[in-house]
């Protein structure tokens, strides 16, 4: 048996894959980030799946960039784990680099309640940049794209309608907001979480020109930071990717961009390269 895990700062996805029977198990669990949560909250989380007996482990994540992160985990799942012969902790880009290129070369980028982008030359990520968190960077991600919304609403740029749906929807207050932004655990799952408030009214037009400016600042700030990115194919994974993506192409399109895959969940692909 093998495990295969693919975490955002959200939630995670664990493939079981059990060579016996040729078949693959799914769970999903809390996401997992050492930057977010303490090695004994990332130990609670993983013990959720401790009766499995695997041999090998391949684990990839945000903030597993440090080799003392990456220590940290090894030690861990060694210790879930006890039988597993092999361990390997990778970065979430890796992964999406692994699951969208294969072993081939590319730009990829993840879109989620974070965001990054990579060049990868078929074996190893070359060059990064982004996945710097919703304070400094993560344009494009799900996290930035709520706190511009909320930008909006303190600011009382929205729209009348927008707000008062905004507003009975989430029970929106400036102290609670404040609050629950500045006081409370995880601000950035929170931000992210008014994504699919984002995505219902879309097509509204000042949501519109919301995310048209968010996507390109994405690009501009990420994609254009790789000095070929016109001669590569751009593959973009991730939940706001996924859902997001005719925004994305529209914007790719004014801006003459070439982009490549799109794909909700690098788990499946992540399977075949493992298994290949």
């Amino acid at each position: 048996m093998r495990i295969i895990a693919d975490s955002g700062s959200t939630k995670s996805e664990w493939a079981i894959l059990s060579p016996s029977r040729g078949d693959v198990t799914l769970k999903m669990l809390q996401g997992l980030n050492p930057y977010l949560q303490s090695i004994e909250q990332i130990e609670t989380t993983i013990r959720q799946i401790a009766d499995c007996r695997p041999v090998g482990f391949h684990f990839y994540g945000p903030g597993f960039g440090s080799s003392e992160n990456r220590a940290s985990l090894h030690i861990a799942l060694k210790k879930i784990f006890p039988d597993v012969r092999y361990v390997e902790v990778e970065t979430d880009i890796m992964g999406a680099a692994r699951a969208l290129c294969q072993r081939k070369e590319g730009i990829v980028g993840i879109l989620g309640t974070g965001s990054n982008a990579a060049f990868y030359d078929g074996e190893q990520i070359v060059r990064q940049h982004g996945g710097y968190g919703f304070i400094l960077g993560d344009e494009g991600s799900g996290g930035v794209m709520g706190k511009k919304l909320l930008q909006d609403f303190l600011n009382g740029k929205l729209p009348p309608s927008i707000r008062k749906n905004l507003v009975e929807l989430y029970n929106l207050h400036e102290k609670t907001l404040l609050k629950r932004i500045y006081k409370e655990p995880f601000p950035n799952r929170y931000l992210a979480s008014f994504a699919p408030f984002l995505h219902t009214h879309r097509k509204n037009p000042h949501i519109r020109k919301l995310l048209e400016n968010h996507f390109k600042s994405y690009f501009q700030n990420t994609l254009f930071a790789f000095s070929d990115f016109k001669n590569k194919p751009f593959h973009l994974i991730g939940s706001v990717a996924w859902h997001f993506q005719d925004e994305i192409k529209g914007v790719a399109e004014k801006m003459n961009l070439r982009l490549g895959l799109i794909e909700k969940s690098p788990i499946e692909g992540l399977i075949q390269y493992h298994t290949s």
